[in-house]
C-alpha cells in the first residue's frame, strides 16, 4: 500500500511486490497510470501439495479427487488477480510446458466418485496455510470443497517465517497445504527434480512437501539427457504423469505486475531476475512503453489481468 502511494507521489520509483488488491483496479483503469503498470508472466507455480505418505492422501484416487474438487479460477480470484489458472506443474515460459491440462475444470461429481472408488472412509484432515493474505481465505475455500467430499477439515495457519520449517518436517506429518515456487533458473528440473524427487527428501526440512518418490527413476534418466528438445519433451511427460497421479493439485502460474514512477525509463523485465536495474534510468532519458514489455501471455489471455495466484 505504502509503496504504491509513494510512487504516485513521486517519492519512489519501482514496486516489485504484488500489487495490493485495493490498488489494482485503479492502476488498471486510470489512463494516467496504466502506461506505468508493467505486466509479465512469472515462472512460478502455486499449488496444493498432498502428503503421499500419510492417510488419506496415500491413496492416489483421493489425491485425484482433490484435483477435480477445486475451482482454480475461483481460487485465482481469491488470490487477488495475479495469476493464470492451471493444473500443470510447469509454467508456460519454462521449456517442457505442453499446455495439456489434466484437470481442465471443476467436477465435484467426479471427485465424489473417486473418493467412493478409493475405499477410503473420509475422516479428519488438517489443511495447512500461512497467515499471510490471501492464504487464510483460500484455505477456507478449499476447506469447503473437501467437506463436500465428506472430509472433516480443520485449517491451521502459521506465520510465514516458520511455515515451511513446520510442514517440511517429517515429524509434523502434515497432510495437505499450500505452497508456491518460483524458478531459480529457467529449466524444468528446477521444478520437477527439486520439488518431486524423493532422492532429495530431507526429514528435517523437505522441499518435497508431497514426500513423493514414485518417479525417481524417470527423473534420474531425464537429468542425464543432453539434447534440449528431448529433455524438454521428457519433462513435459513427467509433468502430466505426476499431476495425473495427484502429488500436487496445481492452482496457477504467476503473473507479475510492476508499477514504476513516471520518471523511470528503460524498463526491461527479465524472466528470472524481474526488473533489470542496470537498464533503468531515473533522469527522464529512458522510454517507458509498458506495452512493449508486457508478456504476450497476459495480452492473449484476458483472464490474466483478472485472476490471481494463491500461495
Amino acid at each position: 500500500e505504502n509503496s504504491i502511494t509513494e510512487i504516485m507521489q513521486g517519492k519512489a520509483d519501482a514496486a516489485l511486490d504484488a500489487i495490493p488488491r485495493s490498488k489494482l483496479p485503479l492502476l488498471q483503469t486510470d489512463d494516467k497510470w496504466k502506461p506505468y503498470l508493467h505486466v509479465h508472466a512469472q515462472a512460478r507455480t502455486s499449488y496444493l501439495w498432498m502428503n503421499t505418505g500419510v492417510a488419506p492422501f496415500d491413496n492416489p484416487k483421493v489425491r485425484q479427487a482433490v484435483n477435480w474438487a477445486i475451482n482454480r479460477r475461483a481460487m485465482v480470484k481469491l488470490g487477488g488477480g495475479s495469476g493464470i489458472p492451471s493444473s500443470t506443474i510447469l509454467p508456460p515460459n519454462v521449456p517442457g510446458y505442453t499446455g495439456y491440462e489434466p484437470y481442465p475444470k471443476q467436477d465435484l461429481a467426479k471427485a465424489r466418485q473417486l473418493v467412493k472408488e478409493s475405499g477410503v472412509k473420509p475422516g479428519k484432515v488438517v489443511l495447512w496455510s500461512s497467515t499471510a493474505p490471501p492464504s487464510p481465505e483460500m484455505a477456507q475455500y478449499v476447506q469447503e470443497q473437501l467437506k463436500q467430499l465428506g472430509f472433516d477439515v480443520r485449517t491451521r495457519s502459521v506465520d510465514s517465517s516458520s511455515y515451511y520449517d513446520i510442514v517440511g518436517a517429517d515429524t509434523t506429518k502434515a497432510q495437505i497445504g499450500f505452497a508456491s515456487w518460483g524458478q531459480d533458473f529457467p529449466e524444468a528440473s528446477n521444478f520437477i527434480d527439486v520439488l518431486l524427487n524423493g532422492v532429495y527428501i530431507n526429514p528435517k526440512k523437505s522441499n518435497n512437501l508431497a514426500w513423493y518418490h514414485r518417479k525417481d527413476g524417470e527423473i534420474a534418466q531425464v537429468n542425464q539427457l543432453l539434447d534440449l528438445e528431448a529433455r524438454a519433451k521428457a519433462w513435459g511427460r513427467l509433468d502430466r504423469e505426476i499431476v495425473e497421479d495427484g502429488a500436487w493439485a496445481p492452482i496457477s502460474h504467476g503473473v507479475q505486475r510492476n508499477l514504476v514512477s513516471k520518471r523511470l525509463g528503460g524498463y526491461v523485465s527479465h524472466p528470472v531476475y524481474d526488473l533489470l536495474f542496470a537498464q533503468a534510468t531515473v533522469d527522464g532519458s529512458g522510454t517507458n512503453n509498458a506495452k512493449t514489455h508486457e508478456h504476450e501471455a497476459a495480452e492473449s489471455n484476458p483472464d490474466a489481468s483478472k485472476d490471481g495466484e494463491g500461495s
